[in-house]
């Protein structure tokens, strides 16, 4: 028997045929190549067709690694293309003196009455812009002047005003466009003088705290409550806490600044209080009503824990006769 078994196993054509090691592991039904690609990742079966087949970009709609930032615009986490935008910069195509649209930038003269825009280049005659707080003016206004509080320059024909105060800080002339509802008809012919609002303080003149200019000749209404002091004894005094609030702090108004029509100014013998001092003594009102409420609150907790102490004690001696509880 084991001689019959050694000449089987020197014999080759009584082997069997053994599948390959690349199948051998695989299921008859997996054997075909449609069904092999099927459990081959996306990336693999990406790789085959490109290595299979010339390569077509295209065709693939991959990502092109040569795009810089500078060719998109991130706005919103939304990544948009940019291409095609203009190069100029945003406010070349703005109207110039010259009237002539160029792809050029511009500056603007720094004159707050002027404003004229010019071309940096072309027109300016600039290499660049100024650098920190450096004021470019155009050839209009380099020959004027700075005068007045608003710190700007007008026309050579514009009106200057004067201040008569000898003690003016700094320039004491005034443009009349800046000025002139604090210029009379007596004042403007120069047969009165004219404080300017800096000075009119200091002049000890009666002015408005809504606008802070002095009476310019027209009418001043006063405010009724101005003359309230302590309710007791009927003087106000800035220290007392009593007098807090009570005195207008305005005191004079300008009709135009407070809107009030003509058909709507107080007679003689009728009161007028403005809108702060009331607006103070609601707020007043509401702050004493409060306080009121809180002490009301008080006392209603103060007698019911009394009324339940009572009720607790009753029937027991009091300590204050020396009995125990």
């Amino acid at each position: 028997m084991f001689n019959m078994f050694k000449a089987l196993k020197r014999d080759g054509s009584n082997k069997v045929a053994q599948p390959s090691w690349r199948t051998r592991s695989r299921s008859p039904e997996m054997t075909d190549e449609s069904n092999r690609a099927r459990r081959r990742s996306h990336l693999r079966q990406q790789y085959d067709r490109t290595t299979a087949e010339p390569p077509n970009r295209s065709a693939l709609n991959l990502r092109r690694r040569e795009a810089s930032p500078t060719n998109f615009t991130l706005s919103f986490g939304k990544l948009t293309t940019n291409e095609g935008a203009q190069t100029a910069p945003p406010n070349a195509e703005s109207a110039c003196h010259c009237g002539k649209k160029k792809a050029e930038s511009l500056i603007s003269c720094h004159n707050k009455w002027c404003k004229k825009t010019s071309h940096l280049k072309s027109c300016a005659g600039l290499l660049r812009r100024p650098r920190g707080n450096t004021a470019w003016y155009c050839a209009d206004c380099r020959s004027l002047e700075n005068h007045c509080f608003c710190q700007g320059r007008k026309n050579a024909g514009e009106k200057l005003m004067r201040c008569k105060f000898q003690n003016h800080p700094g320039d004491p002339l005034f443009h009349l466009s800046c000025i002139s509802i604090t210029v009379t008809p007596e004042q403007l012919l120069d047969e009165r003088d004219w404080f300017c609002p800096i000075c009119t303080e200091q002049v000890g003149e009666v002015h408005c705290c809504t606008c802070g200019l002095h009476d310019f000749g027209g009418t001043m209404i006063k405010c009724d409550n101005t003359n309230k002091g302590c309710e007791s004894c009927g003087v106000f005094e800035k220290d007392c806490e009593m007098c807090q609030g009570v005195k207008c702090e305005v005191e004079w108004y300008h009709i135009p600044c407070i809107g009030m029509k003509e058909a709507e100014i107080p007679k003689e013998n009728e009161k007028w209080v403005c809108a702060k001092c009331l607006e103070k003594a609601e707020r007043r009102a509401i702050a004493a009503k409060k306080i009121a409420k809180a002490e009301k609150t008080r006392r209603d907790y103060d007698l019911a824990e009394k009324v339940r102490s009572e009720r607790r004690n009753k029937g027991q001696a009091p300590e204050r006769y020396g009995y125990e509880m």
